[in-house]
Formats: C-alpha cells, structure tokens, sequence
C-alpha cells in the first residue's frame, strides 16, 4: 500500500505525517482480517487499532515481530492522541526526537510493504463494499451533523 505518511514525513511534516501513519496502519491491519482472516466488515469495522492486532495476531496473519511493532504503534499513537503537546515536547529532547522520526519511518515502511493476499473473492468484495458504504454513509452523517 502507498503511504502517504512517508511522504509527509519527507517534507517535515511530522504532525500529518504521525496522523496518516496512524490511518494507514490500522488500514492495512483491517485489510488484513477482512481479505486474508474472512473477518466479517461489522465485526472488525469498529474495532480500534489494538483489538485490530489482537484480533489479526490469534488469526495468525501477523508475525511475532509485526505484532509486536504494532503493539509499540498502537500505544504511541493512543498516548500522542490523547495527550496535548505531546510532539512538541518529544521535539525538545533530540535523542527522542530523533527516536520518534525513525519508528515513524518504520511504520510507513510497514505500510508500504505490508499489503493483505488478495485472493478473487465474490464474497470478501461484497464485504468489503459493505465497510466502503458504510464509511460513506457514516462520514455524511458526520458531517451533516455540523
């Protein structure tokens, strides 16, 4: 999968960089148990990212070393997100600052180079349409609210 996240991250942009690096990798861990896992889209369309993995690790489509990046991901992306300034002040200590960019360039490598099997399947397409319908329909309901 493309990842737009890497290329912000060439251009400095670390805070879009982090917020698409976070998309895409819960993305491509959906992809994974909805194409490879037969999940059902109303079963995993919901989850967030670490039920995502939990989910995606007991299916056995994740190596022990994927899952426990992801895990890294996942509580770093939760704690950023939830905590104000957070980047600025990752930004103020260099070591960690520089910590920070390099895992960053490694989860959008994984998104580049992690792309779920994709085998002809009627019936993954028909539930992968579903999730695609009811993200629209979410999003406009979303947005009309405002």
């Amino acid at each position: 999968m493309r990842s737009d996240g890497k290329m912000y991250l060439g251009r400095g942009q670390v805070k879009t960089a982090f917020m698409s690096l976070a998309a895409e990798v819960e993305a491509t861990v959906f992809m994974k148990l909805l194409f490879e896992g037969g999940e059902k889209e109303k079963d995993i369309s919901k989850l967030m990212l670490h039920p995502l993995i939990k989910k995606a690790h007991k299916a056995g489509l994740l190596k022990p070393k994927e899952k426990e990046f992801l895990d890294k991901f996942a509580v770093l992306r939760n704690f950023v997100f939830h905590h104000r300034n957070v980047i600025a002040k990752i930004k103020a200590v260099p070591k960690h600052w520089e910590v920070f960019n390099n895992f960053l360039w490694i989860a959008g490598d994984y998104v580049a180079t992690s792309e779920a099997i994709y085998k002809n399947n009627p019936d993954r397409e028909k539930e992968y349409m579903k999730y695609l319908e009811r993200s629209e329909k979410r999003l406009k309901e979303i947005l009309d609210s405002l």
